[in-house]
């Protein structure tokens, strides 16, 4: 898990049978430590989280699925209103890619056949567009938000996400666009950053599994160099430039500080 400016914010993924959210806590006399503030532990299922927002500190919502044995996928919510003390199940009604928070209560999340409302702090949802292919999302305000994904795509909303339009910039890109996406957004004052990768299939891209999610294969193959694509906007997303640059590896997390660090 990391963080950013608006809270504590991160990513897990992985093929664990068993994954637990940790809380970070401060002894008076030690080190920095983690406890263990939830962990799954159902017979016959297994729980994948991919993004963990926390818009306050005591308000936090985590994203993912549950995978009974029988391989039927139920997509779920945890929330807290404690900090990550107690955690609440919340089924949702379809799979979830990524999450942003403007405040402890209004939070967006797009899934694989929509993007979604609440303004419940996760515990209830309501789909405001039926936008598909975003990987990453991201909310200046209740209005104005921007996400990533297929296709070298960057979309803009002005409405709360009912309606989303495409930026125009990305056809700079010379990558075509079935094997090019957008994955990751970062925002800090009026810096942002929105990165991707394009690559073209190769024969030992077989595996039914993504890289991340299968370590030792991925160590064994041999290493060819990315098209890694970047928009960077320096007034809030009002213009944006078109960056590319061929790299081994890719960029997986953007954090912007507001004063312009980024990482």
């Amino acid at each position: 898990a990391g963080g950013d400016d608006s809270g504590s914010e991160g990513i897990m993924r992985g093929r664990s049978f068993l994954i637990g959210l940790l809380l970070s806590v401060t002894a008076a006399v030690a080190a920095d430590k983690w406890n263990v503030a939830f962990f799954h532990d159902e017979k016959d299922s297994e729980l994948t989280l991919v993004q963990i927002v926390f818009p306050s500190e005591r308000r936090g919502i985590a994203i993912g699925a549950l995978t009974e044995k029988s391989g039927r996928v139920k997509p779920v919510a945890l929330v807290t209103g404690d900090g990550g003390k107690r955690w609440e199940k919340v089924p949702l009604k379809d799979t979830p890619a990524a999450i942003s928070c403007v405040n402890d209560s209004a939070c967006w999340m797009a899934t694989e056949k929509g993007v979604w409302l609440t303004e419940e702090a996760g515990r209830t949802w309501r789909k405001v567009s039926g936008q598909k292919g975003i990987f990453a999302i991201h909310f200046e305000s209740s209005t104005r938000g921007f996400a990533a994904g297929t296709a070298k795509s960057i979309w803009e909303t002005k409405d709360g996400g009912k309606t989303w339009t495409p930026l125009a910039v990305t056809k700079e890109i010379e990558a075509k666009a079935e094997y090019a996406v957008f994955h990751t957004i970062g925002f800090g004052g009026k810096l942002g950053i929105v990165a991707g990768t394009s690559r073209p299939p190769r024969r030992e891209d077989r595996s039914l599994f993504p890289p991340w999610m299968d370590p030792e294969r991925e160590a064994k193959r041999r290493s060819w160099p990315n098209l890694v694509m970047m928009a960077e906007t320096r007034d809030s997303g009002d213009t944006w430039k078109i960056s590319t640059a061929s790299i081994f590896g890719m960029v997986n997390r953007i954090l912007i500080d507001p004063s312009g660090f980024a990482l």
